[in-house]
């Protein structure tokens, strides 16, 4: 665990503010994938699709409440869930140990790129508005090409199939005290981590844990 964007500092966090209320922007927007499990779950970037589809193919995950948008719209969805990822990762990497961020770069998969659909403005990667201003950036490291917003979100003793070794977590806004829950728990190793605001999480794919 990691304190990656300390709330006492003022740009960490308003940095958070900026990730938390653009993920729950798309939260309004973008369906529900573990509809079985309290909370909310979404999913972002790049998907296989369907397990029985033969062949399985990498296309953009949309999951949008509802069918009929605007190109604009789309785009600017698009745009918003590459932002999250890539400050999110570019803001990881300066902690993690170089054996994990060896996992996420790996070659041979595509990167969370919003510029891949030929949206304007030309050369900007990703974005953030911090304290009522936008900032661009072209020399961030985008995120990997799949990521999951949670709200409120709780699921039972599991562990993940992933093509990488490791899971990010970072938690963008906490309100509820200590004893109400919702914290990350480590089944395999009998180890709870008391979540807060601007924690990152990591751990390995197969580790059994929880949500609770």
């Amino acid at each position: 665990m990691y304190d990656l964007l300390p709330t006492h500092h003022p740009l960490a966090s308003s940095l958070l503010h900026y990730l938390n209320t653009t993920a729950l922007a798309l939260g309004t927007m973008v369906r529900d994938v573990r509809r079985d499990d309290l909370g909310k779950m979404l999913q972002l970037g790049y998907t296989p699709g369907s397990r029985s589809a033969v062949p399985r193919l990498l296309t953009w995950c949309r999951g949008l409440s509802r069918k009929t948008h605007t190109t604009a719209f789309l785009r600017q969805c698009i745009h918003d869930a590459t932002s999250l990822t890539a400050l999110l990762w570019s803001a990881s990497r300066a902690v993690l140990p170089q054996a994990i961020i060896d996992d996420f770069d790996a070659p041979g998969l595509p990167r969370m790129d919003w510029n891949s659909f030929g949206c304007p403005p030309a050369g900007a990667h990703v974005s953030a508005v911090v304290d009522g201003q936008v900032h661009e950036f072209t020399d961030l490291h985008l995120g990997p090409l799949a990521a999951f917003a949670g709200q409120d979100y709780t699921r039972f003793t599991h562990n993940e199939s992933n093509d990488n070794a490791y899971v990010l977590s970072l938690t963008t806004h906490r309100a509820v005290p200590e004893d109400r829950g919702r914290h990350f728990c480590f089944a395999r190793y009998g180890v709870k981590v008391v979540n807060s605001t601007g924690a990152l999480i990591v751990h390995r794919v197969g580790d059994a844990h929880a949500t609770m």
